[in-house]
């Protein structure tokens, strides 16, 4: 699922070259801030014994706009995320790019262990902006794509 918190911009689905993905972008949106959530449904980990998630990402244009990743455990999937608590999580990003897109690079896994025994949810944040009229945009597009929950 996706939300708005600013901005009135989202993530969305979007298709290049026969390769589907989810992307997120500030750009020619005019607004001072966009921040926009894309949560997973919510993830059993009750029987995980080393748990991790790992996906693919990409991002266009890049000016400085960020993708951020973070799980709950208090989460009830409520289209207001931002009032929970996450707690962020690192992952390897992909090579940043000014002009084009980057291409695709895995984050990793990134250890879910420190949550198994019960339910999460997973969120990768787009926060950006794009003033109209200034040269100070942070309209990077984020992309995300093949997210994997396993076992190590």
């Amino acid at each position: 699922k996706t939300y708005s918190q600013n901005g009135g911009k989202s993530w969305y689905g979007n298709e290049v070259s026969s390769k589907k993905r989810v992307q997120a972008t500030a750009y020619n949106s005019g607004q001072t801030s966009v921040i926009t959530w894309m949560v997973t449904p919510v993830l059993d980990l009750t029987r995980a014994e080393k748990p991790y998630i790992s996906f693919e990402s990409a991002d266009g244009y890049d000016n400085g706009a960020t993708m951020e990743l973070f799980v709950s455990t208090d989460y009830t999937g409520l289209a207001t995320p931002w009032t929970n608590n996450w707690t962020k999580l690192s992952y390897s990003l992909p090579a940043s790019t000014t002009s084009g897109y980057s291409s695709f690079s895995s984050s990793g896994q990134v250890d879910l262990t420190p949550y198994k025994g019960g339910p999460v949810y997973i969120a990768w944040v787009y926060k950006g902006a794009d003033l109209s009229g200034t040269a100070s945009d942070k309209a990077t597009t984020w992309e995300v794509d093949n997210v994997v929950v396993g076992e190590k």
